[in-house]
């Protein structure tokens, strides 16, 4: 197999897990092609992201590190799975430890393992288009600021009024910030799009989940608002635009030896994974 290899470069231990890992899976026979930034920190010989021509890719590091990874296979159309080894803070979307990395390798070589395919979403405003993989969420650019958003589909309005913003998630993207405000955890099997209103004035309101085709959000800001992709500001709108977030054909692919997302859930629960 031809693996695509890349992780953290901000911890010297970070890129010695790099290094060991190229060296088990070249020793097993397997074609290993280092990120180009990395390979630089180590030495080596290296292929830009972008031009990879591989099976798989190991990203070493936490879960932000893989979504960043993730982010760029989407933006260069590469659609090839990826398989998380933690070496950071979050690793709820990872699949293996450093320490236990060798003893999956017999299993690479022969394929054993499953694909785990997650659809992205889609926004797109005035000028401007992005893809989530955890979440959309909205914003005023004015910190500690509310303002009135009328929040619906084409057909029908589901909220009107003031609040903190919008979040718009996947069902991956359940266990990152919905699930850190309290919502709902749902199982990644489940393509569903998860609505939570940022505090808003009218208590009443509640999380919705929708299904994931059946649906496209618009949403249409009183103020100012950033438009924060995974974590990461993408854009803006402004009063009279709107930003609108849908169902995605593009998705991502992660490497799954064993379903252990309930093992996962109940480790968050009580320390970090």
């Amino acid at each position: 197999m031809r693996f695509g290899l890349t992780g953290r470069t901000d911890d010297p231990r970070a890129l010695e897990v790099i290094k060991q890992i190229m060296v088990q899976l070249r020793a097993h026979g397997h074609e290993v092609y280092i990120d180009a930034h990395v390979a630089r920190l180590l030495g080596v010989e290296g292929v830009e992201m972008g031009e990879m021509n591989v099976d798989m890719v190991v990203v070493v590091g936490g879960d932000g590190t893989l979504l960043r990874v993730a982010h760029t296979l989407v933006e260069k159309d590469i659609s090839v799975p990826m398989l998380g080894v933690k070496y950071g803070h979050v690793g709820f979307l990872c699949e293996l430890r450093p320490e236990e990395f060798w003893q999956y390798i017999p299993r690479l070589d022969v394929g054993d393992y499953k694909i785990e395919r997650r659809r992205l979403l889609k926004a797109w405003w005035p000028g401007g288009v992005a893809y989530a993989i955890n979440e959309v969420l909205t914003v005023p650019i004015e910190i500690g600021r509310t303002a009135q958003l009328d929040v619906g589909t084409d057909d029908e309005l589901i909220y009107s009024g003031r609040c903190d913003g919008v979040i718009v998630s996947t069902s991956l993207g359940s266990t990152a910030y919905i699930a850190s405000r309290g919502g709902p955890i749902v199982d990644p099997r489940l393509d569903v799009m998860i609505l939570d209103i940022l505090n808003p004035l009218l208590w009443g309101q509640r999380v919705i989940i929708m299904p994931f085709d059946e649906n496209e959000l618009v949403i249409r800001p009183s103020k100012n608002m950033a438009v924060v992709i995974d974590g990461e500001i993408k854009g803006y709108v402004s009063p009279g635009m709107e930003l609108r977030v849908g169902p995605s054909e593009k998705a991502v692919k992660f490497v799954r030896f064993e379903w252990r997302f309930y093992e996962r859930v109940r480790k968050r629960t009580t320390t970090s994974i």
